[in-house]
């Protein structure tokens, strides 16, 4: 048995086993950092949150100004805006 060749796999094998793990570890934190963003303050200075705007009817998402939703063609009952949710402490 090549005692070389076996350590050698072994060390390519933690090196790869290493870097998976810390690539699924930036992905889980990319994932759980959403919620953790800093807020944005206003001109109050208090801390809000901007919400994209979204069709009352279908609920997805829609482009600021939109008057129709461009996903279920729905007039909008007025120009889509970004809405502003100040943070309670």
């Amino acid at each position: 048995m090549d005692f070389g060749a076996f350590i050698s796999a072994i060390i390519n094998f933690l090196i790869v086993a290493w870097v998976v793990f810390m690539i699924v570890k930036a992905f889980n934190k990319m994932k759980d950092g959403t919620a953790k963003l800093p807020f944005l303050k206003n001109a109050k200075g208090e801390e809000v949150i901007e919400h994209a705007p979204t069709c009352p009817f279908c609920l997805e998402e829609v482009n600021v100004g939109a008057t129709r939703c461009n996903h279920c063609t729905a007039e909008l009952p007025a120009p889509a805006a970004v809405t502003v949710e100040v943070v309670a402490k």
